[in-house]
């Protein structure tokens, strides 16, 4: 009995929705959980991979500043625009 997820343990059934498996590679590798700021202050850019395509209400998201905000900051999220 394995303990232990991988991605070789990880299969799709026949006709099963499921996530891609690079999306399901990124979370075991807690490449989702948070991305680094690559702008200046008050102009905040991240890129998470795999990219997020679009936003939608109540997502969340982290990520690390670089810089400290003096004042109203934007967030481009993938290029997505800020």
């Amino acid at each position: 009995m394995a303990n232990t997820i991988t991605t070789a343990n990880i299969a799709q059934a026949a006709n099963a929705p499921i996530l891609p498996v690079d999306l399901l590679h990124a979370l075991q590798q807690n490449a989702l959980t948070i991305a680094v700021d690559t702008s200046s202050a008050n102009v905040y850019a991240v890129s998470y991979s795999p990219a997020i395509a679009a936003l939608t209400d109540r997502m969340v998201l982290w990520c690390k500043a670089k810089t400290a905000n003096g004042g109203a900051s934007t967030l481009n999220v993938n290029g997505l625009g800020a």
